[in-house]
């Protein structure tokens, strides 16, 4: 697998998760027990750290960097869909991140929401938690229903 040290920071993955051969996780990374990373996913903590919580899923072709000492953070059960970007921000457990999202420095997403396919959510922002969020600036559109939290419980 491609995992590479930078600056003595070498990739921790528990011995429970998946991560695809194709994947590139690089210095100051560490991903917990039952977590995926697909095909093409770039976990990069040469500047920053990346954590992944358990049972979190980061699909085929993501980016995850940061500015110098910041993080990104998926908190366990969190859900990140094909090629989305996320850059020095916090993603709170139950959440799932659509297809191509971007969320950039300093978003703090609350457990138990749903970022839309597509979306941008601007610098700084905090989303609370139980939202739909969807657009290019993203905002909230409506909270989450039962029905919708129940699927995202289910991924994997």
């Amino acid at each position: 697998m491609p995992f590479y040290a930078f600056e003595n920071k070498i990739p921790v993955v528990h011995k429970e998760a998946f991560i695809h051969p194709d994947a590139v996780l690089i210095g100051d990374v560490e991903v917990d027990a039952g977590c995926y990373v697909g095909a093409g996913a770039v976990l990069r903590g040469d500047i920053g750290s990346v954590r992944i919580g358990s049972g979190s899923n980061v699909q085929e072709n993501c980016v995850f960097h940061t500015f110098p000492g910041s993080s990104v953070i998926l908190h366990p059960n969190a859900h990140v869909g094909h090629g989305a970007i996320l850059h020095g921000c916090e993603v709170g457990s139950y959440v799932l991140v659509g297809m191509g999202a971007i969320l950039a420095d300093g978003v703090k997403i609350s457990p138990e929401c749903m970022i839309g396919a597509g979306s941008f959510v601007p610098f700084e922002s905090e989303i609370p938690s139980g939202s739909v969020v969807v657009g290019s600036p993203a905002t909230v559109v409506k909270k989450l229903g039962p029905d919708q939290l129940e699927q995202i419980k289910k991924l994997r």
